[in-house]
């Protein structure tokens, strides 16, 4: 029952309205829908979030664009649309899950001995990925191993921590 009302006071308008039809009325023998077509003028007001779409002939939301941040914007969290990090920098998550990360330069630091470089905190974190993130004095010792070879002292990293080894 709405629709024929509102299809009526369309065919009405567009009585008034040339915008509505190339003769500036109109057409006696137009289905209702396509009247309604040919009458779809943008004279409403989308709420916030929503546009006109023509085609559609009605208010349709809008269609969220990626956020792009650089340093010292806003990334990540538990939100509709999370901006992500512009090339060259990463997200530093907050503490709380819930409230977005900073976008940070992170560029690698020398780490004290016993720490590493961790690209995903953007900081120096305790334990090893590799023997190379190892580092302090090493004993000039060399032992004989049980191949026949000699080993000498040197860092490799075991479950996370730095040890000393001798033989591989």
């Amino acid at each position: 029952m709405a629709f024929k009302q509102f299809g009526a006071m369309i065919v009405l308008l567009c009585g008034l309205a040339p915008a509505c039809s190339g003769e500036g009325g109109s057409d006696p023998t137009a289905t209702e829908s396509q009247t309604l077509a040919a009458a779809c003028v943008d004279n409403v007001l989308c709420i916030a979030g929503d546009h006109w779409d023509s085609v559609a002939c009605k208010c349709v939301p809008n269609v969220p664009t990626q956020c792009v941040s650089g340093p010292g914007g806003p990334c990540g969290g538990f939100t509709q649309n999370p901006c992500v990090c512009r090339r060259g920098t990463h997200c530093v998550p907050n503490r709380i899950p819930d409230i977005p990360g900073v976008c940070a330069v992170c560029d690698p630091i020398r780490c004290p001995a016993g720490e590493h470089w961790d690209r995903s905190s953007c900081s120096c974190v305790a334990g090893c990925l590799t023997a190379s993130d190892c580092h302090g004095a090493l004993p000039a010792l060399c032992r004989v191993c049980a191949d026949g070879t000699d080993g000498c002292a040197h860092f490799e990293c075991v479950a996370g921590a730095c040890e000393i080894a001798y033989c591989n």
